[in-house]
């Protein structure tokens, strides 16, 4: 039995979330508008871990935390509007345990200082990166670059972090056309072509 070749696809903080046996069996890694180092050094860093500190401040009662998401998802979208983007964590409940997963999810990206965990240095990869980036500082992209020297690097026109353009997937899907007989997993380790109608 012939297998395919594994590809991992993550956006933003999402490959620093793929388990990293599953990261590491990866022949090829798609980081669409993500970063190795979220906190860079210098004064962008500084900005931004001041930034973040706020930001989980915020998430102290709902009320702050509804209005501080709405401003994230804002920046997230821009120059696009931000309904545009699909359903998150404003559309639902922020209780408490809501909140300790956003917490979570600041802390993580403060201490996101390398590739993800299992990174297959090996791979194929493809960097796309946003540039109307309002949640990715240029440097830490530029640090992903190189960290990832052989990567091949798309960067989109016009497009904020959310990456809401169609000409996203056609240059991803053009990539991994570039490869015969491909077998995408998720980062549970399913098949795409297993939970994909």
């Amino acid at each position: 039995m012939t297998t395919g070749r594994r590809l991992v696809i993550g956006r933003s903080l999402g490959p620093h979330m793929v388990p990293a046996n599953v990261l590491a069996q990866a022949d090829g890694v798609v980081l669409l508008a993500s970063f190795a180092t979220f906190v860079p050094p210098g004064r962008e860093g500084r900005r931004l871990r001041a930034a973040l500190a706020g930001m989980a401040g915020s998430l102290e009662d709902e009320v702050r935390a509804r209005e501080m998401l709405g401003n994230f998802t804002a920046k997230v979208a821009e120059p696009q509007s931000a309904d545009l983007l699909p359903p998150g964590p404003l559309d639902g409940p922020l209780d408490e345990a809501n909140r300790a997963r956003l917490r979570e999810d600041l802390d993580l990206l403060a201490g996101c200082h390398r590739l993800p965990a299992g990174f297959p240095l090996g791979a194929r990869v493809l960097i796309v990166e946003a540039e109307e980036d309002r949640i990715v500082e240029p440097q830490a992209r530029a640090m992903l670059r190189e960290a990832l020297p052989q990567a091949d690097v798309i960067t989109l026109p016009g497009v904020g972090h959310a990456l809401l353009s169609d000409g996203v997937m056609a240059n991803v899907i053009d990539w991994v056309e570039s490869w015969r007989d491909t077998e995408i997993i998720d980062p549970e380790g399913r098949r795409l072509s297993e939970i994909l109608p």
